[in-house]
C-alpha cells in the first residue's frame, strides 16, 4: 500500500472517529478496511507526528546527500556529548533512517534508544521510539517540532515526556 493510500484510510479513520466518537470510529475503520489494530494506530500515528510528511516517513526510504549525512552524525555526537556525557552511543545509518543505542556505564550491551529518519522533499527529520514488541513507532509530542530540524528532534528525546525512551 502506498504513502496515498494509507493517508486516504487515516483520514477517513479520523473522520470516522469525530462523527461516531474515537473508539466507534476506529472499530469500524478497522473492519472496513481490514486492518490490525496495531497497525492503523500507527498510521494514525504518523500523520499526527508529521502529516503526509509523517507517513512517508513511515513507509519510504530515501537516498540522502553525503553531505547531510556527515551534519547529522555531527549533530547527534554533539547532542550525547552535550546532553548526556557518561553515556556511550553509536549510529547505525540505513538509507535516510539513523538509529541511535546507548550503553549505560557498567553495562556490556547497547540498546536502541531511538530512531531518526529524514524525509529530502521536506527537509524534516521525524522521531521514532521502540515498542516493547521492536517495532518503531513514530513519537508524537505535545512539544512543538516546529521545521523538524535535527537538533529540535532530538530535543525530544531529552524531554521525553512519555518516558518513551528511558521509561
Amino acid at each position: 500500500m502506498n504513502s496515498n493510500e494509507i493517508e486516504m484510510i487515516v483520514r477517513a479513520t479520523i473522520e470516522a472517529m469525530e462523527v461516531y466518537g474515537g473508539e466507534r470510529g476506529f472499530m469500524e475503520s478497522l473492519h472496513k478496511f481490514k486492518l490490525g489494530e496495531e497497525k492503523l494506530e500507527l498510521w494514525i500515528s504518523a500523520f499526527e507526528e508529521g502529516g503526509s510528511p509523517g507517513i512517508r516517513a513511515l513507509t519510504e526510504s530515501f537516498d540522502m546527500e553525503k553531505e547531510m549525512v556527515t551534519e547529522a552524525l555531527k549533530q547527534i555526537n554533539d547532542f550525547f556529548q552535550t546532553t548526556w556525557p557518561t553515556l556511550q552511543h553509536r549510529v547505525v545509518r540505513r538509507r535516510n533512517r539513523m538509529t541511535v543505542s546507548i550503553k549505560n556505564k557498567g553495562q556490556n550491551n547497547y540498546y536502541d534508544l531511538c530512531q531518526l529518519r529524514f524525509t529530502p522533499f521536506d527537509g524534516m527529520w521525524h522521531l521514532y521510539w521502540k515498542r516493547n514488541n521492536g517495532t518503531w513507532f513514530p513519537y508524537v509530542s505535545d512539544f512543538d517540532n516546529i521545521g523538524g530540524l535535527l537538533w529540535k528532534t532530538l530535543y525530544l528525546v531529552k524531554l521525553d515526556e512519555f518516558g518513551c525512551f528511558f521509561g
